[in-house]
């Protein structure tokens, strides 16, 4: 079984002993205002998305499997591809991936620093072809558009968001082949207004 095989199935039981047990983590209200939607994808406590729209269907969201206050969802488009990478593991990609990240630290300077890291890291290993500052739901983002300059990356460009939320450190990435028929930049843009945080952290 693939690793993101096991993710799903594990993820699959611990909710379905959360629903059997009426349990509930999701916040009561978004600190933008907007009462708290049960449809979302949560993110730990902290982050809830909406249905992203352009084909994007949710593929991962573990409820507790990265280490310590860190949690991701993996929402994907198009065509299912397959290609061996350089581990020499089979991998799997499509024609565009969305991947949400909140990481807590113990306060927001930890937040800042590593979200000033996040956006280093995308500077050396993309060529950057824009970058703007975008606020949506009272959320500061620095989106930075992109294409790929490995040749071994399937996809040939893309577009993230980085952003701090009080002591959580934010990220959400478009990655996209030539085959997907939308600009990534905007329409990162437009995910981000579907994208809320707790009013309870």
């Amino acid at each position: 079984m693939r690793k993101s095989s096991m993710m799903r199935t594990f993820a699959a039981m611990v909710a379905a002993v959360l629903l059997l047990a009426g349990c509930s983590n999701s916040p009561d209200a978004a600190a933008d205002g907007a009462q708290w939607d049960e449809t979302w994808t949560l993110l730990g406590t902290v982050m809830g998305v909406g249905e992203p729209g352009h084909g994007l269907a949710l593929t991962e969201n573990p409820v507790s499997l990265m280490s310590g206050d860190n949690h991701y969802a993996v929402w994907s488009a198009g065509e299912e591809h397959h290609f061996t990478n350089d581990a020499g593991e089979e991998a799997v990609y499509y024609d565009a991936q969305l991947y949400a990240v909140a990481s807590g630290f113990r306060n927001e300077a930890g937040a800042l620093n590593a979200a000033g890291e996040w956006l280093a890291r995308e500077r050396e290993i993309y060529e950057i072809t824009g970058e703007e500052t975008v606020e949506a739901n009272n959320q500061s983002y620095t989106v930075l558009t992109y294409r790929t300059k490995s040749e071994t990356n399937p996809y040939s460009a893309g577009a993230v968001a980085i952003g701090v939320y009080k002591r959580y450190a934010v990220s959400l990435e478009l990655t996209c082949l030539d085959a997907f028929p939308e600009e990534p930049g905007e329409v990162l843009k437009g995910i981000l207004a579907v994208v809320h945080y707790s009013a309870e952290i």
